[in-house]
């Protein structure tokens, strides 16, 4: 006998998490109604049991109605960067097909066209057969002695950092991120994509930022030197890891600025006994800057599932995007509408 079970309560959706020993903030329902405001969606925690094991699953489900030919129609997908389906089995493998088939189930019958999951790179709950490897993301071991590990990163790393010491400069950890620190925040945060040029998958609103610097489980790293405040970024805590999470820069920062600041996410999260720092990827100048920090790398998976093949080929021909590299095809012209 096996169960699927959904619920839209976040009591009901945090006792399944606490029942089966989750305590994680991408799983959690406050992280989950943070995106679900900024997709213009809604939360649906999905729970999976079998004599093979349980599986946790949080999604957000996205109506398609203000897209030509998307009356009705939903997408699926994990809030923003990781998460997916959480499996608890001696045999995940068995599990993850067995959830799969359900799953897919579901979603048809919900009209969902497409899914889409950013798979957690440090959780143990195992990956879906057809989620594919996207990138090697950077990690720090956090298990060596800080000497030890400042030792053995990248000189270009190790003299950026002493270099932003020697000219006064100061990085900083603020654990409890005050309305003021989360609007200075934004404001650089603004400042810097717009500088960059980044894609709209890197512009969020002002409440969506404000809403995740008022997690417990974040905390901003500060750089400040003569002329204030060249650099920040926001830190997220999941489970015994701490993650790289957003991060922004004044045009005048003074060099090694960006280096002091992981500098200080290193120090701050081997005092709270964390196990690992996760750095992420991206493009191949911010790979090049990570690789001198990190010790090693893990494998970072996507699903990228067409659930409705009819319906989602008819969508993205009626949106004009059926020739798209992004997934789903129909995407950009979604994030457009919201951003616009």
């Amino acid at each position: 006998m096996s169960s699927f079970d959904t619920t839209r309560d976040d009591e009901t959706w945090s006792a399944w998490l606490a029942d089966a020993g989750v305590d994680d903030v991408y799983y959690s329902a406050s992280y989950a109604a943070i995106w679900a405001r900024e997709e213009r969606g809604s939360f649906i925690g999905i729970r999976y049991e079998s004599a093979t094991g349980r599986m946790l699953y949080p999604l957000l489900l996205v109506p398609l109605d203000s897209l030509p030919g998307g009356a009705g129609l939903v997408e699926a997908r994990t809030p923003y960067d990781f998460g997916g389906p959480r499996g608890d089995s001696a045999d995940l493998v068995q599990l993850h097909e067995e959830f799969r088939t359900a799953l897919v189930a579901w979603l048809r019958s919900h009209r969902v066209v497409s899914e889409f999951a950013r798979i957690h790179p440090l959780c143990e709950g195992g990956r879906p057969a057809d989620a594919k490897i996207h990138a090697q993301n950077f990690i720090v071991d956090l298990s060596l002695a800080y000497d030890d590990l400042f030792s053995s990163q990248h000189r270009r790393h190790r003299r950026a950092v002493r270099a932003f010491a020697r000219r006064n400069g100061d990085a900083d950890v603020i654990s409890d991120i005050s309305p003021a620190d989360a609007s200075s925040f934004v404001e650089l945060y603004d400042r810097t994509m717009r500088r960059v040029g980044a894609s709209s998958d890197y512009h969020f609103t002002h409440e969506t930022l404000s809403a995740l610097m008022s997690l417990e489980e974040m905390c901003l790293m500060r750089a400040t030197g003569e002329t204030g405040t060249g650099g920040a970024a926001i830190f997220l805590r999941s489970g015994s890891d701490l993650f790289y999470f957003l991060g922004a820069s004044a045009d005048d920062r003074p060099p090694g600025t960006n280096n002091a600041i992981f500098d200080a996410a290193i120090r701050h999260a081997q005092a709270r006994g964390l196990r690992t720092l996760h750095l992420g990827g991206g493009s191949e100048s911010l790979r090049a800057f990570k690789s001198q920090i990190a010790t090693g790398t893990v494998p970072y998976s996507l699903v990228q599932r067409i659930v409705d093949a009819p319906r989602y080929a008819a969508l993205c021909e009626a949106c004009d995007s059926s020739d798209s590299t992004h997934f789903p095809a129909f995407r950009s012209k979604l994030v457009e509408q919201r951003q616009g």
